[in-house]
């Protein structure tokens, strides 16, 4: 089975406990704040997927890291992947069980790539503008990325914002060879 199967299905198990359990809007944000740490220590997933480490070593690991401030559901799934032999779809996993519950609510998810980190403001007011556009809530899923040179990307759905320098650029130079 692929990984993005395996990811989805994961995914929704968990949507579906939280919605049980009644924490779906704080299982979320737990979620997208792991998401954000996976991003800047990717070794970790490594660590899970490792197949030298074994599983008590695994567990002891993630206990030490989350067991404080993860929600025990968020434990238990990252805990079922390790051992299954999943952890390479945790990330997926992850990020697929935050869209679901954002779309559960009617809100669409926002991907944000900007050279430097926005700050809460210009989050917030991205967001609002975003949200207007839309005609429902929006949220914001931002990520560094200095490809894009200067500028932000926006994806909302399917439709792309691209108010990049890359993307300036490549225009220009579209249109200079066309001419």
């Amino acid at each position: 089975m692929d990984r993005t199967r395996v990811a989805r299905r994961y995914a929704a198990a968990l949507l579906q406990l939280a919605t049980a359990a009644g924490c779906v809007e704080a299982l979320c944000r737990e979620a997208e704040a792991l998401l954000a740490a996976l991003e800047k220590a990717p070794e970790v997933v490594g660590l899970l997927a490792h197949p030298l480490i074994g599983q008590p070593a695994k567990q002891l690991a993630l206990a030490r890291a989350l067991a404080s401030r993860a929600h025990p559901l968020l434990l238990r799934l990252l805990d079922l992947m390790s051992r299954r032999g999943r952890a390479g779809a945790i990330e997926e996993a992850l990020r697929l069980f935050v869209d679901m519950a954002v779309a559960r609510t009617g809100a669409l998810r926002a991907e944000v790539r900007t050279v430097a980190a926005l700050g809460d403001e210009q989050a917030e007011r991205l967001r609002q503008r975003l949200s207007a556009y839309a005609g429902r809530q929006v949220h914001l899923r931002v990520r560094v990325d200095p490809t894009i040179i200067g500028g932000l990307r926006v994806r909302v759905g399917d439709v792309v914002f691209d108010g990049s320098l890359a993307g300036q650029l490549r225009r220009l130079d579209r249109a200079l060879r066309q001419a």
